[in-house]
């Protein structure tokens, strides 16, 4: 066991691994009872006292960062399968992408989820719901269009091909129309789980009602080392200050509550919270303090930046115990470091290292700056005991995404 450890998290690491066989057969029987999503992906902290999911992503990008022949081919493997539980003979698969400009590494993603169904065997197309702007860099792209048939709405390519499945990988942060909610033609994530709906703080609360069985069944005596503490505010508006008192009270409550688990286990850091909004990705509106108190002294410029994130106002707040990170780069051993899981339905199927040069432990890697490098053999996940516990918290943050 790393040295590194704190003893009574290196124990927990040692317990868990020890009972790795009895955990795998339990989240199986949890996933018969739960199906898992069509995709997903979870930053994942590891500290030297816990290890937590830090997000939790229904429709994942980054899947060009999965770069290796086998991993690819696992992939491809894993959709062809899980799309045939959706579409049994589904033979044409409609891609439906972001509608980014000029976002070169979101089109990186996008070509690697295509090549992968392509590899599965599937006929493609890539396409929004949108007019198509001439300054898109896909030059495969596409608008879809709604046909509706007797039994309801499917969705077509311009030159009149039907869709079988379709593949979603967009968050859908702003509404989608209601006839692709409505829609006769299978879609996997369905988009009634986009942030227009969904939110972090209600998969926080499942994750926590998810690890507290977990810990009953494996008699684990304290998940926190598992699971990050958090609290929500709603109603915020940065720019004319309205919730920040919300935002003040619970995370000097949060910060708190840290303080006593680092008293009680005898560690030496300093407890920081992460405010981020409660819907969106790309690492947009985020703000990482240890003193409540930073919220009042923000500028106009900071609160500007606060207040938007993708396509949306930044009006509801999660407050989550953050948690200093103790990877580092594999090339460059400087390089603060945090892995990524990527699941098709509840199977692994590729991982990578996000790192950044000039961030911190505490700091957000999901920033201009960050690189990735892809880690090739996923066994390591079964056969090192802190590798299996970033696992393990992976599979039961997808089990609350299950039952969200």
């Amino acid at each position: 066991m790393n040295q590194l450890l704190n003893p009574h998290f290196a124990s927990l690491v040692d317990d868990l691994y020890e009972d790795k066989s009895k955990i795998e057969n339990w989240l199986n029987q949890q996933f018969l009872q739960y199906p898992a999503p069509f995709y997903s992906s979870f930053d994942v902290r590891m500290s030297d006292f816990k290890c937590s999911v830090v997000d939790a992503n229904f429709y994942p990008a980054g899947f060009n960062n999965l770069a290796s022949e086998s991993t690819q081919s696992n992939l491809a493997e894993k959709l062809r399968d899980e799309i045939h539980t959706y579409a049994k003979n589904a033979s044409t698969v409609f891609l439906l992408v972001e509608n980014f400009n000029r976002n070169t590494h979101y089109q990186a993603n996008v070509n690697a989820i295509n090549e992968a169904l392509i590899k599965s065997r599937f006929s493609t197309r890539i396409g929004i719901l949108e007019v198509v702007s001439d300054s898109n860099l896909f030059p495969q792209l596409e608008q879809f269009k709604f046909v509706e048939q007797s039994d309801g709405h499917y969705l077509s390519s311009q030159d009149g091909i039907l869709a079988d499945f379709i593949v979603a990988n967009r968050d859908f942060t702003i509404s989608p129309p209601s006839q692709l909610l409505q829609m006769r033609t299978p879609i996997a994530p369905h988009p009634s789980h986009g942030w227009f709906r969904r939110n972090k703080s209600r998969h926080s609360d499942i994750a926590h009602q998810v690890m507290t069985r977990f810990s009953q069944e494996f008699a684990i005596k304290d998940s926190w080392m598992l699971f990050p503490l958090h609290k929500n505010c709603s109603e915020i508006n940065y720019l004319t200050k309205s919730g920040m008192d919300c935002i003040m009270r619970f995370s000097g409550e949060l910060i708190n509550t840290i303080h006593h688990f680092y008293d009680l286990y005898s560690i030496p850091n300093k407890p920081y919270i992460v405010v981020k909004p409660d819907a969106g990705t790309y690492g947009m509106g985020i703000l990482i303090m240890d003193n409540p108190d930073e919220i009042t002294s923000l500028n106009r410029s900071k609160r500007t930046k606060l207040s938007y994130t993708k396509e949306s106002k930044n009006n509801k707040v999660i407050i989550q115990e953050g948690v200093p990170t103790i990877e580092r780069g594999r090339k460059n051993p400087n390089a603060i470091s945090e892995t990524v899981l990527y699941f098709i339905g509840s199977s692994l199927v590729g991982s990578f290292k996000r790192s950044h040069e000039n961030s911190t432990e505490n700091g957000n890697l999901n920033q201009t700056g960050s690189f990735f490098e892809p880690i090739h053999d996923l066994d390591q996940y079964h056969q090192d005991p802190m590798e299996y516990v970033k696992l393990l918290i992976a599979k039961l943050s997808l089990l609350a995404m299950a039952q969200e």
